[in-house]
């Protein structure tokens, strides 16, 4: 004869979701998991409540890449870069690729880096610029002229510098040969960009290292006639650091992420890089770069941490799988960082230690893309994900206890 059903009291789901387990398996001493949790919070209590609702706050088509740093707020709609005042009131900024993700990071003179894949920018607010002005779009000619400089070879270029002091990276070095008792003659043949100057570099004799001796405002002439004694040309081998699919700021560098290349920055010069040593190459694709104090995370074939500079950092690896592209997030209340792993959430600290928050108990299914947002509400902090391009569902559920997962052949 067949008993009666019993009651079961579930005390706490404090241990969250699993979907390893089967159906059966799901209470254990220390509590019940859930097979799915959908709009719901887990108390510290272990109890259930359901998520509050939301409303529109601001209409725009296809709107994604939204991000905010507490101070500067952008996001994208309708292939336009947006920015947020406090009061979610939208103003246009600039255009961006169709169908590019925008990444951003917080400047440290203010405002926000932001790259697209196409260009690489700083918005303050609704304006966005490059972050160092281009080389003289009309570069100076010179000439050998009368003067009191030795017979040799002299090494010249140019740069552009803008009100603010960023320098651009200087144009091809050129040389131009003196007989005794010459000068070299500059000349200007129109004005530089409005409230920038171009600044003309000039070797000694047979040198290869330009120093300043003269800034143009205006068109113009100018002969040096004496031995150069000015500051040397810091950006003279640099180039523009290119844009792409991240953008991150660490160490007194910026880094940008474009494939499978790091490049980063020179020193305290987040515009300019060296094209010929300022990159590093990873066997596949970058996914995640996420800086904290002491170096910073990054997440191509496998995950590595780099610590200190980057241009002497070594490479250790912590995890030996990959991530979900764009799913990087930090957190504004600790020096933590998270990311969607191909396993599950991550979570990173200072000095290299990263816990995988979800693989014991969750089985994901990598996007192509996300999102992760740090979330604190009801005295509660949470990671939450979002992933988009799988060929699967995107809950992390299981749909009975006969789902299988091949681990080295066997089932687990």
């Amino acid at each position: 004869m067949a008993k009666p059903p019993t009651d079961v009291r579930i005390e706490s789901f404090a241990l969250g979701m699993n979907t390893r387990k089967p159906d059966f398996r799901l209470g254990t001493e220390a509590g019940a998991f859930l097979r799915d949790a959908l709009n719901v919070d887990i108390t510290e209590a272990g109890t259930l409540k359901r998520r509050r609702g939301y409303e529109l706050a601001v209409e725009a088509a296809g709107a994604h890449s939204l991000w905010s740093d507490g101070t500067s707020h952008y996001f994208v709609g309708s292939n336009m870069l947006y920015a947020l005042d406090d009061e979610l009131e939208a103003t246009a900024v600039a255009a961006v690729q169709p169908g590019r993700f925008v990444s951003y990071c917080t400047a440290p003179e203010g405002g926000a880096y932001w790259t697209d894949g196409a260009v690489l920018q700083r918005a303050v607010g609704s304006v966005t610029a490059p972050l160092n002005p281009p080389p003289p779009p009309l570069v100076p000619s010179a000439a050998a002229a009368s003067g009191s400089l030795n017979a040799g070879r002299y090494t010249y270029c140019f740069t552009q510098v803008d009100s603010a002091g960023r320098e651009s990276a200087a144009t091809h070095p050129e040389q131009i040969l003196l007989e005794a008792d010459s000068a070299v003659a500059f000349d200007m043949p129109d004005a530089p960009t409005a409230g920038n100057l171009v600044r003309a570099y000039l070797s000694g004799e047979g040198g290869t290292v330009p120093y300043l001796v003269y800034e143009f405002d205006s068109a113009g002439s100018y002969i040096a006639d004496q031995p150069p004694s000015g500051i040397a040309c810091a950006t003279l081998g640099l180039a523009p650091m290119p844009a792409g699919s991240i953008v991150r700021h660490s160490n007194g560098r910026l880094l940008v992420a474009a494939g499978a290349i790091l490049y980063y920055s020179e020193p305290f010069a987040p515009g300019l890089c060296d094209p010929v040593s300022g990159y590093i190459p990873f066997p596949a694709d970058i996914t995640i770069v996420e800086p904290v104090e002491g170096g910073f995370f990054l997440v191509a074939d496998k995950t590595y941490w780099l610590a200190g500079d980057v241009a002497t950092a070594s490479l250790t690896e912590v995890l030996p799988y990959g991530a979900v592209p764009g799913s990087g997030v930090s957190r504004r209340d600790s020096q933590s960082v998270h990311w969607m792993s191909t396993r599950g959430i991550v979570e990173a600290a200072p000095g290299g230690a990263v816990k995988n928050l979800q693989d014991q108990n969750v089985k994901v299914t990598p996007g192509s893309g996300g999102a992760t947002l740090v979330r604190e509400a009801n005295g509660m902090q949470q990671a939450l994900s979002s992933m988009f391009g799988s060929s699967t569902h995107q809950h992390a559920t299981a749909s009975s206890h006969m789902d299988a997962e091949i681990i080295n052949g066997a089932t687990a």
